[in-house]
This record gives structure tokens, sequence and C-alpha cells, in this order.
């Protein structure tokens, strides 16, 4: 019977019939233009250049605490530097830099309520490289938190306070550790948007212009759609392999943004000849538009040379480097967690934080109770 079920199931999304027709990438913006898909827009790329420094900044976040009204995040961003498969030694930026983020709903001067945040460094050294945390103040239905039409948790400021810290994170590395012609590659998209993460997006792309250093972002998934609802991705990466099945390649243009929150030109890279996947790339739209062909294919392929690690073929391996490090994994949660219920014991109002807790905390008793 699962069998039967399970062939069914196969059969309806293999007969699943979609519209036919031009294609083009579908981004539901105004502000954005899609060019519609040709295989002519499939570039090959020849053998790896190793001449230039590459910066990689990822960042991890877990909630250690938590109820209705407040919460403790652990934040942790980790920066490295390699040029081609060797790592180099930051001189000035510390590799990794942690802090606790707490947040509280508080009620502003018009009677609204707000998330409002304030972070604490482990270190004093880190002081330099953590956002201005009063930046990191919401308002409870600001848009760019919401969720369809619901209010959204307080842990969303987690996720806001890490992403301040990335593009932080960003702006002090290529100020302290690149030179010009380097290359810095976030994870992700260099598009922003949580209330006020341009105030930081925008001083990290001040300094690559200053320093002369290409911002870059790489997004290890995405979930774009054509007109036609099928993938982005594997309708790019069908043109590739048509055409440069046994090397490296880059698929541009895709559309031309002219959204302020997205100041970024898009391309599809495959990074290794034997890679079995390419991936969305972003180069800075203001530094891409005054770049050659060939200073755009040197970026690629310094970044092909960090790109051949066995684990994951044609993926750079700095990336993997920060994704590690920056990780905040489960099993650290009990020990924060413990230190800040010791510190709460010992204070007279215990028993309100206790109340606050218990508003939110029962799906984590039934947990414990499942076999």
């Amino acid at each position: 019977m699962k069998k039967d079920l399970i062939e069914s199931c196969v059969d309806y999304l293999e007969n699943f019939h979609r519209v036919s027709g031009p294609e083009t990438p579908n981004f539901d913006d105004w502000r954005v233009t899609p060019f519609p898909f040709s295989i002519d827009n499939v570039h090959p790329l020849t053998k790896s250049i190793c001449d230039r420094k590459i910066g990689f900044v990822d960042g991890g976040n877990f909630e250690i605490f938590k109820s209705a009204s407040f919460c403790i995040h652990l934040i942790r961003v980790f920066f490295s530097i390699f040029k081609g498969k060797k790592r180099l030694k930051p001189k000035k930026v510390p590799g990794i830099v942690e802090f606790y983020v707490v947040t509280i709903t508080t009620v502003n001067a018009l009677g609204e309520l707000i998330y409002k945040s304030k972070i604490f460094p482990f270190k004093d050294d880190f002081l330099d490289f953590i956002p201005d945390d009063s930046k990191l103040m919401i308002k409870q239905n600001d848009k760019t938190i919401r969720i369809g039409k619901f209010r959204p948790n307080i842990e969303i400021m987690g996720a806001v306070g890490r992403q301040f810290a990335e593009w932080k994170m960003t702006e002090k590395s290529i100020e302290l550790e690149l030179d010009s012609g380097d290359i810095f590659v976030r994870d992700g998209s260099l598009q922003t948007g949580y209330k006020g993460e341009f105030h930081f997006s925008n001083k990290a792309y001040e300094q690559a212009l200053k320093k002369n250093v290409y911002l870059t972002a790489l997004a290890k998934t995405s979930r774009l759609l054509t007109n036609l609802g099928r993938s982005v991705s594997s309708v790019i990466w069908r043109f590739g392999q048509k055409k440069c099945s046994d090397q490296a390649w880059y698929y541009y243009p895709i559309a031309d943004i002219r959204n302020p929150d997205h100041k970024a030109e898009m391309y599809h890279v495959k990074f290794h000849a034997s890679a079995s996947r390419s991936f969305r790339f972003e180069i800075y739209k203001k530094q891409a538009k005054e770049m050659s062909i060939s200073e755009k294919e040197l970026i690629f392929k310094n970044i092909m040379a960090n790109s051949n690690d066995i684990g994951f073929i044609g993926y750079p391996f700095g990336l993997i480097d920060v994704d590690k490090f920056s990780h905040v994994s489960k099993k650290e949660k009990p020990y924060h967690n413990t230190l800040f219920i010791s510190e709460i014991s010992k204070r007279e109002n215990f028993q309100d934080f206790i109340d606050e807790v218990r508003g939110i905390d029962a799906h984590d008793i039934i947990n414990k109770l499942r076999w």
C-alpha cells in the first residue's frame, strides 16, 4: 500500500503540466528587469588563478533564553582569509567575534510596542567589530520583520543582530585586512531587508570602494523561480552544461536590478569543471558596472582556486570554513542557559522571570516527555 502511495505522489510530480512559452526569471519586483534565458549567456571559464587574497565572513546565532517579552541570543561571527587553498592569518581582525544580544519589549513615545536590543561582547577587544546596538530597535509591526499578516516573535531579533554583525565584520575586514584588487565574499546575498540594515551595508560598500576591494556574495541555495514556475538554478544549469559540460562557466546577464536595497549585479557560476551545481553569485553593482569582462572573470577564477575541496567540489572552501566556525550548536545552549539561570536565581524578582518564561515553554516540556 505504501509503495502505491509513493508511486502516486511521484506520478503527480512527473505528470504535472507547466505552461509553455518564453521563459525568464521571475522577481516579482518592478525594479528588477529579467532577461530571457539564452545559451549565449553561458561563458566558459578556463584555468583558475591564484593571485588575490579572498576574505570570507559568516555568522551564527542561537537562542539561549526566551519569553514572549524578552530573549537572549548568542551571536558568533567568523572571518577568514585565503589565497587559493592557503589560509592566511588575519593581522588586525579577530577571527572570531562573540557576543550576547539581550532584547526586551518596550513602548516608544507614540505608545507603540518596539523590540529593543543591547549587545554585550565577550571581550572589550570586540567592540570595534560589533554593530552599534542603537540601530537594533525595531517596531513590533515593522514590515521588514513581519511574517505575512502576523506579528513576528521577539526571537527574530537574533537574526537581525547576526545580519548587522556580518555587515560590520565585512566593513572592518575590508578596511584592515585586504588590499586593492582583493576579493571579499559574503555568505548569501547583497540584498538588505531588515530596518536599519542599510546603515551597516552602506559602510561596507563605502569601504570596498575606498580600498578597491571587490565586494561579492555567494548564495548556497536559491529559491528564484521562472515565470513558468521552474527553478531558475535548474534552467541555467541545463544551459550551462549543454554548452560547457566539461569545464567551469558563468551565466550572465540574468537581470537588471534597480532596487536600492539590492545593490548587485547577478550571475550564476560553476566554480569547478567537476561540480554538480552552479551558484548564484553577486558583485556590488557600482563596482561591477566599472569592471571589464576580464576583471569579472578574474574574480571567478580566483574563487575557483579555492573551490576544489573534495568534500564539496565547486563550493568555496572559505565559506565552508566560516560556516563551520561561526555555527552555534544546540550542545552549547545548556551551558549558557545554566549561566543565566544561575544569575537570575540570585535576584529578588526571580519568580517574575520564571513566570514570563512559562508563557511559552510548554512545548519544551512536552518534547522532553517524548520517548
